[in-house]
């Protein structure tokens, strides 16, 4: 019998008929880029993976010509926890930073802090809130005509927008946000926006169009950067890789698909960025599945499954059991099958995600 589908380009699901039942889940990400895993007939976010740290907070103390206060502290301390996708604690650090810069009434620092969270919050797969912090350091940055960091917010609205299925409200802020960078000769930030602005496309359909601009994207995140750069540099490569991997899959050209995800999956461990490999991981089980192979598909999403418990991010835990519970159900052992959608049932109730739940129940 046919049985309904999801062919997931970005993280809103497109139904249509097949034999078998595939789904193309990749995490925000992202993005995201996961952020980041849609599964079949529910429309969980992708974590895209898409992080976009504003500023560059890398430094250590002993770089800088004078100590770090205490909230510029916490923010560097909450970049470097996000980067190592310690994200409850990372979302800790940038709320006390925020909430010392409104004490001392530095707004340039609150918008910074405000980003932070989002991004956070984007990882997280809770894009509402990732939208509402990025409207307010948006308005911040205006008003103190900052124009870096006005490219770094529209960056990330633009990634909530896609992420919450607003696909040309995104494509729109982060074409402004391409053009801060260009104005601004941020060469790398103009590198991370076309990444994203690829994996719009690829939402849009736009398969072949998508290809060459994160082929572009990359080159541009290939270039040689400050130390103080580095570790941010490699965390947006990887996710863009994962995502070249997934446009690679959807073109049927497996082999360099397979290229890429496990540059990505390389790359994300190499920098002990779990966010990232979660990400790879939901490409790679797809890829797998295009491929009917099945045991090492489950196992990419167990993988997945494991750094999202982790991690913290129940969207991605919730999307990657469903994915292992598709596959049994594809392979007619429906006890196993029903047993998945059962834990996916029970994330969602936990998460008060009604929707998700009536979907799971269908």
């Amino acid at each position: 019998m046919l049985v309904r589908y999801v062919e997931t380009v970005l993280d809103r699901p497109i139904v249509t008929e097949s034999p078998m039942l595939l789904r193309s889940s990749l995490l925000t990400f992202t993005f995201l880029l996961i952020p980041l895993f849609p599964f079949a007939l529910a429309s969980a976010r992708d974590t895209m993976v898409q992080p976009e740290p504003p500023l560059q907070v890398e430094e250590t103390l002993e770089e800088n010509d004078r100590p770090l206060s205490e909230p510029s502290v916490l923010l560097q301390q909450g970049f470097q926890q996000l980067y190592k996708s310690q994200l409850q604690e990372a979302l800790s650090s940038f709320q006390q930073a925020m909430e010392q810069y409104r004490q001392v009434g530095d707004r340039a620092g609150e918008a910074t802090a405000l980003l932070g969270q989002a991004e956070t919050y984007l990882w997280l797969g809770q894009y509402d809130q990732e939208l509402e912090l990025t409207q307010q350091a948006l308005s911040i940055y205006q008003l103190l005509g900052d124009r870096s960091g006005e490219a770094a917010a529209l960056h990330l609205m633009g990634d909530a927008y896609v992420s919450l299925d607003q696909v040309d409200s995104g494509m729109e802020s982060l074409q402004k946000a391409l053009v801060i960078r260009r104005e601004v000769g941020d060469r790398q930030g103009e590198g991370w926006t076309l990444g994203l602005l690829g994996i719009g496309q690829l939402r849009q359909g736009e398969l072949t169009v998508s290809l060459e601009t994160l082929q572009q994207s990359l080159e541009i995140l290939n270039a040689g950067v400050e130390p103080g750069e580095q570790l941010q540099q490699q965390y947006r490569r990887g996710v863009i890789l994962a995502w070249l991997g997934n446009a690679y899959r959807q073109q049927e050209e497996y082999e360099k698909a397979n290229q890429y995800v496990q540059e990505a999956l390389t790359l994300s461990r190499s920098i002990e960025n779990r966010s990232v490999e979660i990400l790879s991981q939901f490409v790679l089980g797809a890829l797998l599945t295009n491929q009917e192979k099945w045991d090492e598909a489950i196992a990419a999403y167990q993988q997945a499954q494991t750094l999202a418990e982790q991690t913290g991010n129940r969207s991605s835990q919730a999307d990657a059991i469903a994915e292992i519970g598709a596959i049994y159900l594809e392979r007619s052992d429906y006890d196993q099958a029903i047993d998945y959608y059962q834990q996916v049932l029970g994330i969602y109730r936990e998460k008060g995600d009604r929707y998700n739940q009536a979907e799971t129940l269908y």
